[in-house]
């Protein structure tokens, strides 16, 4: 099988994608089933993967928005079988069979979180772009069974059109961890790695470890590993609230970005 991997990404993207999409080429390229693997991006930030051994080619990012024919052509004289986008962006003429990755549950499930004017409109631009990729693509993958039900109950999709595939992971190797002082302390923690933001329910946490503590769990601290977005103020204000009125600003670690070598 010959594969096109599609990554229309303006921005950089986050840390965690990059680190699973190194990962999944990896595995594909041992993968025999896949005579030739080529990606399409825009986005520079790719060029790392070229050390694994796959061919990373720039195009321009209206390739993935408008300019549908020229994308076409390099798909056609390439001969690829199927085309696999990363993220789920509407790709409205791909003539290849087209999967879709669904990753991102925030523009899909209904929030039930205050936001800010700029981060609920943020949210329903991706939401209709989430809902016209699913609908578009031939088949879809949810990383989780939340993820396709949602993806099936909100946007009309059927279920046999999604399959589940997991993040998975690989075994740390403890010797080339650097764990940074805000984590050198012997009590147990709670950790949490990803940005702040409102869809991912930090809230839950908090109050799930106020609970421990009240059974006896006096040791048990949270740690939140992540940037924080200028658009998620009006949340980690609200955090620092419900913190301070379960008596836990003590139990709080807030570390900012970890590389991977830091995370415990």
């Amino acid at each position: 099988m010959r594969l096109a991997i599609l990554v229309p990404l303006r921005n950089p993207g986050s840390g965690g994608f990059f680190k699973h999409f190194n990962e999944v080429i990896s595995c594909w390229i041992r993968n025999k089933n896949f005579r030739e693997i080529g990606v399409y991006t825009s986005n520079i930030s790719l060029e790392k993967i070229k050390e694994l051994g796959v061919k990373v080619n720039h195009v321009p990012y209206s390739f993935f928005s408008s300019d549908y024919s020229n994308l076409n052509q390099i798909l056609k004289r390439n001969k690829y079988d199927v085309a696999f986008c990363v993220t789920a962006r509407p790709l409205k003429s791909i003539y290849l069979p087209l999967v879709t990755l669904v990753q991102n549950i925030e523009p899909i499930q209904k929030p039930i979180y205050k936001m800010p004017i700029l981060w609920r409109m943020r949210r329903l631009y991706l939401r209709r772009e989430h809902k016209i990729a699913c609908r578009k693509s031939n088949r879809i993958i949810a990383v989780s069974n939340y993820v396709k039900n949602e993806v099936c109950r909100n946007f009309k999709v059927k279920s046999q059109k999604v399959d589940v595939v997991y993040h998975g992971f690989n075994q740390a190797d403890t010797r080339s961890l650097n764990k940074p002082d805000i984590l050198k302390f012997n009590s147990s923690f709670l950790f949490s790695a990803g940005s702040i933001v409102p869809y991912r329910g930090y809230e839950d946490i908090i109050r799930a470890v106020s609970f421990l503590i009240s059974k006896g769990r006096e040791d048990l601290r949270i740690v939140f590993a992540g940037s924080k977005s200028k658009l998620a103020k009006q949340y980690i204000k609200f955090l620092r609230k419900l913190a301070k009125s379960n008596k836990l600003d003590d139990k709080i670690v807030c570390t900012g970005h970890l590389s991977h070598n830091e995370m415990p």
